[in-house]
Parts: C-alpha cells; sequence; structure tokens
C-alpha cells in the first residue's frame, strides 16, 4: 500500500471517529418545541398530536392551542371547507366515546375534554362570522359584545330597519320572504367577500366592521328563517 493511500485511509478513519458535533440550543429548543412527551408511555409526538404515535393513547388536550392548529390548517379566512369537514369526521373517530369506553378514568376525561373543544373549534372555523372573530381575536382584535365603538353609519342602520320591517309584516307573502331572503343572501355573500379582502391586506379595523355587518345580515337570514316555517 503507498504512503499516499495509507494517509487517505487514516484521514477517513479519523474523520468517522471524530464526535459529531451538538445541536446549538436554539436548535435543540426548536425540537423540544415540536414535539410533546406521552403521559403515558413516556416517548415524544409532535406537539398537537390527538394520539400517541407510538402506544396511540389519547394525549392531554392542549392548553391555548390554536383552532387552525387543531384542525392542521393555515390561520386564514378563506379555508377549505371540505378540509376541515375531513379533519373533524377524523378526529370525531379518533375521540370517539365508543372507543374509550373500557379505558382508563384519565383517557375518558382526555377524551371529553378534547371532544368538546373540537366541537367548538369546529362550529367556530366553519361559521364565516365567529371564524371572522376568532381571527380577530388571535390578532389582538377582539369585538366586543354591544359593538358600541363602531361606527355602521345611519345609512346602513337605516337599510337594515327598513329591511327587517319588511320581514316583519303581518300582510308580507311566502313569495316576497323568498325575494327578501334572496336579496340577503347575496348581501352576505358580498360582505364576507370583503372581509376576506379585508384580512388579506391585515385591515383589521375594516374586517371588524364589515363582520358587524355580517352579524345584522345574519340575524335578517334567521328571522325569514323563522317566519318562513
Amino acid at each position: 500500500m503507498s504512503a499516499a493511500l495509507r494517509s487517505h485511509l487514516s484521514k477517513a478513519v479519523r474523520n468517522a471517529l471524530r464526535p459529531r458535533i451538538a445541536l446549538s440550543a436554539s436548535a435543540v429548543a426548536r425540537i423540544s418545541q415540536s414535539t410533546a412527551q406521552c403521559w403515558k408511555c413516556g416517548r415524544h409526538s409532535a406537539t398537537g398530536a390527538v394520539l400517541c404515535t407510538h402506544c396511540r393513547c389519547i394525549q392531554r388536550p392542549p392548553v391555548g392551542t390554536s383552532f387552525f392548529h387543531l384542525f392542521q390548517i393555515e390561520p386564514s379566512f378563506d379555508l377549505n371547507s371540505q378540509q376541515l369537514s375531513l379533519r373533524f369526521r377524523q378526529l370525531q373517530r379518533e375521540l370517539h366515546p365508543d372507543r374509550y369506553a373500557s379505558a382508563s378514568q384519565t383517557e375518558r376525561e382526555f377524551s371529553a375534554e378534547y371532544s368538546s373543544l373540537v366541537n367548538k373549534a369546529y362550529r367556530s372555523l366553519l361559521d364565516p362570522y365567529e371564524r371572522g372573530l376568532y381571527l380577530l381575536s388571535l390578532r389582538g382584535r377582539e369585538v366586543k359584545e354591544d359593538e358600541s365603538d363602531l361606527h355602521l353609519g345611519a345609512e346602513f342602520l337605516g337599510e337594515i330597519m327598513e329591511f327587517n320591517e319588511q320581514i316583519a309584516n303581518r300582510n308580507v307573502t311566502q313569495e316576497s320572504l323568498l325575494e327578501l331572503r334572496k336579496q340577503n343572501q347575496a348581501k352576505i355573500e358580498k360582505v364576507i367577500s370583503e372581509i376576506s379582502t379585508a384580512f388579506q391586506c391585515n385591515d383589521f379595523d375594516n374586517a371588524r366592521l364589515l363582520l358587524a355587518k355580517l352579524k345584522f345580515y345574519n340575524n335578517a337570514a334567521d328571522k325569514i328563517k323563522d317566519k318562513l316555517q
């Protein structure tokens, strides 16, 4: 064996035996934040996983996790409702009470807590109005209960008052109610599109204003529905 070849092999062996470079503190922190320890088997799974990827045991419901993270979708006003529903059905299967009928008390409690959280999250994300409010809350722009700080304008409020009077009219016909429902639905679709644009532009003040308008249109839709029954 030539001296050059022996030198090359010796260097290769030294490199192979050299200790691996340790992860930086920030890298370790990122890894620890991306996983969570299973309360039962002690091994780690992805943070927010409903079931441990190792022992398949239900995990403790995460505190403070966003509804979007729970459903594994991007936090956006324009979400894919089909994807949301598919994930909801998957979570329902994983959390069904029948799966935990003979499980431990801890697992039954976690199942009940998780089911409640999933149902609440699904209702909030499925409804455009509730989804918009939730997005605003994530950005620290919660809408007050009475919305007293919002200025909707006399013209809009007058329009809503007149529209509600038409619905409440004792002599209103079913045909007229169906036409009012059609008009109101068009307004709902228009304002939802405007809300979407506001969120895309990070115009949260305008989003709050438009959501308040959507609430009025939703209330009108409920009144028409009750009248038609």
